[in-house]
């Protein structure tokens, strides 16, 4: 024992992996190691085989139950590779340096809204509907009170024949600051008389009746018809040419050609059309053949002009016609109907342009234009003899004795042809 002890301290340790010494089992009585007792076949087993000779220098066999060598295993076994801890550094090794684990992208998220703020949002949509709904309905109907409110209204209707239909009369007064007048007579005038009336069928028609005409006025005797205006007001001249056509006027429109400038600047101008050069000191108008369109000083001279017409009168009446249409067109147009300011404008052009009777209102003025542009070629002038007729009030208009009276029945009754219209002269 005390040379083993020796050795174990003189040796030097060995790395190297060593078998396992096999110890012998000790004797219980004298403690030596006993020897392995040998393996004997059974008696009476003679064909057996012999035992394997053991060689001296092999070492004795060992009884115990082999431990597993858990190195060679995984030598066997396919090995996959082990994911290193995610948030944990990975040992050290000697030939590498600490390197730590990568960690998870961080991503970051919008703080989410207090509940408290959604809910206040979500009451807010309700009142931006109502306010929205308001505008949408309220600023039509403020437009219409507020234009109904500011137009003038005149007596000027009187009884007259019961005829069907629905009949406007529109005076253009020609009342100057200077009190002068074309055919010089002092106060204001009727300076065009168009008759727009509506039959039970649906026919519309649009009928200019010559300032100069020669009527019978009622107290006044046989004049031109523009006096009528100039005598008596609305209601005579009402009275004058409900007589003259048979036809009863259901409604009244005065017209100030002063403000027929601010109307079609109201709507942005309109387009008119003249097919010959012109530059007539009284109205104004200097104009070079075709079509253009127009401002509102333009067009009141050209709604002026006759002098240098060769029809006079009658080309004139068509002129107005063509821009009372324009206007009407343009005020029903989408774009000014979608368009508040325009809207705006012209209800302040209207109010300060248009008096109309006592039965209107601003809904029978948008009639009224809706029906101008309805007309289409129904519109003229009713059939005449002559154009120069002398009297003693001057050249004057006379209508046709024969074909005026059916003519005007014809447009009571909705059956008017464009070649009932004047085309002579």
């Amino acid at each position: 024992m005390q040379q083993r002890r020796r050795n174990l301290v003189t040796q030097p340790p060995s790395f190297e992996p060593s078998r396992r010494r096999q110890q012998r089992p000790k004797s219980p009585a004298s403690g030596q190691p006993q020897e392995p007792q040998k393996l004997r076949p059974p008696s009476g087993d003679s064909g057996s085989p012999s035992p394997r000779p053991v060689s001296p220098s092999a070492p004795p066999p060992s009884y115990a139950p082999r431990r597993k060598s858990v190195v060679a295993d995984r030598q066997q076994l396919p090995q996959s590779p082990r994911p290193a801890p995610r948030y944990a550094p990975t040992r050290a090794t000697a030939s590498s340096a600490y390197t730590p684990a990568p960690t998870a992208p961080q991503v970051t998220t919008a703080p989410q809204q207090p509940p408290q703020r959604a809910r206040a949002r979500k009451r807010k949509w309700p009142w931006v509907f109502l306010v929205v709904v308001a505008i949408v309905i309220g600023w039509p109907v403020w437009l219409l009170l507020y234009t109904n409110g500011n137009l003038h209204h005149i007596d000027a209707l009187v009884p007259g024949p019961d005829s069907p239909g629905v009949t406007y009369l529109i005076a253009g007064s020609d009342e100057r600051p200077d009190g002068w007048n074309e055919d010089g007579v002092e106060g204001g005038r009727s300076d065009s008389t168009v008759l727009v009336h509506k039959a039970p069928n649906g026919q519309v028609s649009m009928v200019s009746l010559p300032r100069d005409t020669y009527v019978d006025i009622p107290g006044w005797g046989w004049n031109k018809l523009n006096a009528a205006f100039s005598f008596g007001g609305p209601q005579l001249l009402v009275e004058t040419v409900q007589n003259m056509t048979g036809v009863t006027v259901d409604h009244f429109v005065q017209v100030n050609m002063d403000g027929v400038a601010q109307l079609v600047d109201a709507v942005g101008g309109v387009e008119m059309c003249l097919d010959m050069d012109v530059n007539e000191p009284h109205s104004g108008l200097v104009w070079e053949a075709g079509c253009r369109p127009v401002n509102g000083n333009n067009a009141l001279a050209l709604a002026r002009m006759r002098y240098e017409d060769p029809r006079g009168d009658l080309g004139r009446a068509q002129r107005q016609r063509e821009l009372m249409g324009a206007v009407a067109s343009e005020a029903m147009s989408l774009g000014t109907l979608v368009n508040p300011v325009e809207q705006l404008k012209l209800s302040r052009a209207g109010t300060n342009t248009l008096s109309v009777d006592e039965t209107m209102n601003i809904i029978d003025v948008a009639k009224l234009l809706l029906t101008f542009r309805s007309a289409g070629d129904l519109s003229g002038t009713p059939p005449l003899s002559t154009t120069s007729e002398m009297t003693e009030v001057g050249a004057v208009v006379l209508l046709d004795e024969e074909l005026a009276p059916g003519f005007f029945q014809k447009m009571a009754n909705g059956t008017l042809t464009p070649e009932d219209f004047e085309t002579e002269f």
